[in-house]
């Protein structure tokens, strides 16, 4: 009942359209997260979908992306392919250049790049990467995820040159009426 009633939002709004063929997408994004999570996660999971809505409704960004992410040291793309295939809570098809490229970009932008080369580092040490990868790890701790931050301040100086957003720099805002 919920999904018919949010389906209902999405065409109303122009979100979604009936086609000849079917539902397509309209105009805009919609974007969620779960409540379940901790404050601290829901600012980086908030970042993380609101990067996605751009990346599925603007072109330019998606181009910019995909540049990125062939310029990228095929090393570190292998390990975040494996990143993202070893973890059972991701599983992402990895197969798919699409919601690669997209997973690719939200990961590295979903926090500052203060916080980029500690993030990755850290997911090196992880013991299911540690086994699944040793090579790949060592490759990241070796070079401080070095190629990731490039490819983050490519991605996210298109954001600011564009929109003015930066990656890691989207925050929820609670308005609260009296």
């Amino acid at each position: 009942k919920s999904e018919l009633h949010l389906r209902a939002i999405l065409f109303h709004n122009g979100i979604i359209v009936r086609t000849e063929t079917g539902i397509e997408a309209g105009n805009g994004a919609i974007v969620s997260i779960s409540r379940e999570s901790s404050a601290n996660f829901r600012y980086r999971f908030i970042t993380h979908e609101c990067l996605h809505g751009i990346y599925f409704t603007e072109e330019s960004f998606r181009n910019t992306v995909e540049r990125a992410f062939q310029q990228t040291d095929p090393r570190a793309v292998l390990f975040l392919r494996r990143y993202f295939e070893v973890y059972p809570t991701l599983q992402y098809e990895t197969d798919d250049d699409y919601l690669l490229q997209n997973e690719f970009m939200a990961y590295l932008l979903q926090q500052g790049s203060g916080f980029l080369q500690e993030y990755y580092s850290r997911v090196s040490w992880f013991r299911t990467m540690t086994e699944a990868e040793p090579a790949l790890c060592r490759y990241i701790r070796r070079t401080n995820a070095e190629a990731f931050m490039q490819a983050a301040a490519q991605m996210s100086s298109f954001l600011y040159t564009t929109w003015g957003v930066r990656g890691g720099r989207i925050y929820l805002a609670k308005i609260e009426f009296v």
